[in-house]
């Protein structure tokens, strides 16, 4: 997905019936690099 400002976002999201716990994350890639946020 792209914004307005050029940043690009890709996320990941999982549904797990099981009960087990994931992590969500996103990844924000701009010019300069990238860099991750987990939750």
């Amino acid at each position: 997905m792209f914004t307005a400002s050029g940043l690009r976002v890709r996320f990941l999201k999982v549904w797990e019936k099981s009960g087990y716990n994931t992590v969500e994350w996103v990844r924000y890639i701009t010019k300069a690099g990238s860099y991750e946020i987990r939750c």
